[in-house]
């Protein structure tokens, strides 16, 4: 067959994704030279990234052309997409073994590394970049600064990988962005202001910049934000009026300057429009966000119950290890609960910690299965975690708190890896929880956060999973509630650290707001205590019907 007829033909089977009819009309073809049918299976490779062929036809031709970084490079990229990050790395520090200054090798070997959680790892070979001279570094010492900042809570090193970042790229937009952000998570709103200010000028930076200066408290806003804020809900006011992503953005973060002025209709008709526009994005609707998460949910107990299948080593030191952790509903008072647990000298934030999440990723129908899951992977799950609380262990002795809400879902999980593992779960009036839901972005990824109606459904069903952990782990579970917590902190918090083993009496009174926070409550937690967000649901009753 002509060649130029085979690839036609060929093109039109994986256009109907007809792969297995693709690839027999290229095995059959015999004229084919060995260069010819190598690309039409890469080709064909490269349109079926979950496929068994795709990771045969990398690894054989890795094989071939060992020194080759495409065949590496592909090969890594496809056990990614198929959620086996650590398999992408162990192929490229394969390839790099054999040659050490390739940098594109070393730069993704740091970006999987950061993918599967394991940012020490990441940090060694974002640092192996800069010491062979990779192009554009200042990428490189931004990719530096974001690990520390959002994963180690490390000021100073995150401050210095900033600075180097700007000093080499002035203009780099990307820095100066999320070194704005930088300066707001650890409360400098007047150098924050200024950053932001100074990509207001550029067409890119522009929405993004003014939704971050909307957000700051009022003694530290410009001027001119209230004009703003005026100009914005006036021109959104239909789903049409949404041009790209910044601009819903923009919509949520007005929404919310309107909500802290207590004019709540406007509030409530912008969240709605950006929630919406959201909703758009994820193409679902409530009866199929409903439905997704009940699988979700009911999945994980289904799982459970396999468990005890997964690999244990007979006698290990970590099984004596007993991390903490704080979870439950977003926006539910954890970072509050956090901050004030932390001021006790043998305590202290780790923050929004992603280790499980990225392990035993939550996908529509449940967890891995259990057999899939061996003791290696499950040695090197427990010790790169530890090793993530000992880099954010602020003294030798104090327990790191993993403060990530979503850990609710993998109370199982956790205790299958850490049996003496301990869970503080936080709760809070759920139509509270549905209004503060709507009023922070958290996307099409947490669909369920887009209507009170599916944030309810929601979280009546994984309250429904909290009491099926409780009845297998009921002494490592404790729940606090958040109304509990702002009218009576002190009581609160106290039994919290009792039910720890811990003295109430050693923690400092007084708090330390100038350290990092990376959650969506932080303006909200440094700000004084107080109980203005109970029953907060109230003023937007009609977004709840009847």
């Amino acid at each position: 067959m002509n060649i130029a007829v085979l690839l036609s033909s060929f093109r039109q089977l994986l256009d109907k994704q007809q792969f297995d009819e693709a690839r027999r009309i290229v095995d059959e073809e015999h004229s084919l030279t060995e260069r010819e049918r190598i690309s039409f299976y890469f080709e064909l490779a490269n349109a079926q990234p979950c496929s068994v062929f795709s990771i045969g036809f990398y690894e054989q031709q890795s094989e071939r052309e060992g020194d080759n970084p495409l065949w590496s490079e592909k090969l890594a990229e496809t056990y990614a997409f198929n959620n086996e990050i650590f398999k992408a790395v162990e192929v490229l520090e394969t390839f790099n073994q054999r040659h050490p200054d390739n940098h594109n090798i070393l730069f993704n070997i740091a970006w999987y590394a950061e993918g599967c959680g394991d940012y020490g790892k990441a940090i060694r070979f974002y640092k192996r970049c800069l010491e062979k001279n990779i192009e554009q570094p200042e990428e490189v010492h931004l990719k530096l600064a974001v690990i520390y900042t959002d994963h180690y809570l490390d000021k100073l090193t995150a401050l210095k990988h900033y600075r180097k970042a700007l000093s080499l790229s002035p203009g780099y937009k990307a820095g100066l962005f999320d070194y704005g952000g930088y300066l707001q998570k650890t409360g400098d709103y007047p150098a924050a202001k200024d950053t932001f200010e100074s990509l207001l000028s550029t067409q890119e930076y522009k929405k993004r910049a003014l939704a971050r200066l909307v957000e700051f408290p009022g003694d530290h806003q410009s001027a001119d934000i209230a004009r703003l804020a005026y100009q914005v809900s006036s021109h959104f006011v239909s789903p049409g009026a949404f041009k790209d992503n910044d601009d819903v953005d923009l919509v949520y973060a007005v929404a919310r300057w309107f909500d802290s002025r207590h004019d709540y209709d406007t509030a409530s008709r912008l969240i709605v429009q950006a929630n919406n526009a959201d909703l758009a994005q994820s193409h679902l609707n409530i009866q199929s966000i409903k439905e997704c998460h009940r699988k979700r949910l009911t999945g994980i107990q289904a799982w459970h119950k396999t468990y005890c299948r997964i690999p244990q080593n007979p006698v290990s030191e970590l099984d004596d290890v007993s991390p903490v952790f704080i979870c439950g509903p977003f926006r539910s008072g954890s970072t509050l609960l956090e901050k004030q647990l932390s001021a006790h000298p043998l305590l202290c934030s780790g923050g929004e910690i992603d280790h499980f999440f990225k392990f035993a990723p939550l996908i529509c129908g449940g967890f891995p299965p259990a057999a899939e899951i061996t003791s290696e992977s499950i040695d090197r799950i427990r010790r790169t975690y530890l090793e993530r609380l000992d880099a954010l262990r602020t003294t030798g002795n104090a327990t790191v708190l993993d403060k990530r809400p979503d850990n609710i879902e993998k109370i199982g999980f956790i205790k299958a890896l850490f049996p003496r593992a301990r869970f503080i779960c936080t709760r809070r009036n759920h139509k509270d929880i549905a209004t503060s839901l709507l009023f922070n972005r958290f996307g099409p990824a947490m669909s369920y956060s887009l209507t009170t109606e599916t944030a309810l459904d929601y979280l009546d069903r994984q309250q429904i999973l909290l009491s099926y952990w409780q009845t297998h782990y009921e002494e490592d579970i404790l729940t606090v509630s958040y109304e509990d917590l702002v009218a009576n902190q002190a009581d609160t918090v106290d039994t919290v650290l009792r039910w720890l083993g811990l003295d109430p009496a050693a923690r400092n009174s007084g708090s330390d707001d100038n350290g990092i926070i990376t959650t969506a409550s932080m303006e909200q937690v440094r700000q004084p205590l107080h109980n203005r967000s109970v029953g907060r649901w109230k003023h937007y009753s009609e977004l709840f019907g009847n």
